[in-house]
C-alpha cells in the first residue's frame, strides 16, 4: 500500500513537471522563436514612415513621430521663425506672488542693437487695466512703486528707500545674442514722503514685459536713433 502511494506522488509530480516544462517552452518559442508581427507604417501627406520614425511636418518647424501606425506631431507658434527680430519673453504664462520670473531679450537680426539700462534692469513691467496698458508706475494702487531686483536680503514687509531714476549709458547686444533677468516681484511702495516705503510683491494681475532698443546716433553716443519697442505675451500673476 505504501509503495502504490509513493508510486502515485512521483507519477503525480512528474506530470507537474512535464506541464510546467511545456508552459515554459511555448512562452519562450512565441517570445522568441516565432516571427514577431511589424509594427503598422504611418502614412502622412502621401509618403511612408517606419514606426518610431521621426520627420518633419513641412513647414520646417513642426516635427512629427510614427507611432504605431498613429501619427504625433508638435503644434509649435512658428510664426516668428527665422524672423529678423527683437524677442523680450518669459519663462511661464503664469505665476504666484513671490515666484521667480526669468526675462529674456534675444537678437535675432543681422545687426547690433543698443539699450538703456534704468533701475538696474534692462526692461520695464506694464499692467493692465480694463483695455489699457499702464507702467507700474502710474497704476493707482501701486503708484510710483520701484522695482526691486538683484536684492535676495529682503522679504516683503521690510522697509525699502527709493531712489531715482538711474540710467546708464547705451548698452550693445550683439547680433545672435541675448540678455537675461530673473526678478522674484518685489516693489518699494512709497510711504507719503515718496523717499521711504515697504517690500511688496506686484499685486495679481494680468502684465507684460517691455523693452526698448535702437541704434546709435552719430555724435551723440548716449542717444538712440531709429527707436523701437517690443512686449513680452501677456502673463498672469495670480
Amino acid at each position: 500500500m505504501e509503495e502504490q502511494k509513493k508510486n502515485f506522488t512521483q507519477g503525480l509530480l512528474i506530470t507537474f513537471g512535464v506541464i510546467i516544462l511545456g508552459l515554459v517552452s511555448y512562452i519562450y518559442y512565441s517570445s522568441h522563436i516565432l516571427p514577431q508581427k511589424p509594427a503598422p507604417r504611418c502614412e502622412y501627406k502621401g509618403w511612408a514612415y517606419a514606426d518610431k520614425e521621426i520627420f518633419d511636418m513641412g513647414d520646417d518647424c513642426n516635427m512629427c513621430f510614427c507611432s504605431d501606425g498613429e501619427v504625433i506631431c508638435s503644434n509649435k507658434n512658428c510664426s516668428n521663425l527665422n524672423q529678423e527680430i527683437v524677442q523680450i519673453s518669459t519663462d511661464k504664462k503664469g505665476y504666484k506672488q513671490g515666484e521667480t520670473i526669468n526675462i529674456t531679450v534675444l537678437n535675432n537680426t543681422t545687426s547690433p542693437v543698443y539699450y538703456y539700462i534704468q533701475d538696474n534692469s534692462f526692461w520695464k513691467v506694464e499692467k493692465q487695466e480694463n483695455t489699457d496698458w499702464i507702467n507700474i508706475k502710474d497704476v493707482p494702487s501701486i503708484k510710483n512703486s520701484g522695482v526691486i531686483i538683484n536684492n535676495d536680503k529682503i522679504k516683503a514687509g521690510d522697509s525699502c528707500t527709493l531712489i531715482s531714476q538711474q540710467q546708464t549709458g547705451l548698452n550693445e547686444l550683439k547680433q545672435g545674442q541675448g540678455i537675461e533677468s530673473k526678478w522674484v516681484q518685489f516693489l518699494c511702495t512709497p510711504k507719503e514722503n515718496l523717499t521711504t516705503g515697504t517690500v511688496q510683491y506686484l499685486p495679481a494681475g494680468q502684465y507684460r514685459f517691455v523693452f526698448t532698443y535702437g541704434n546709435l546716433t552719430e555724435g551723440k553716443p548716449d542717444v538712440l536713433s531709429d527707436v523701437k519697442t517690443v512686449y513680452s505675451d501677456t502673463f498672469t500673476i495670480k
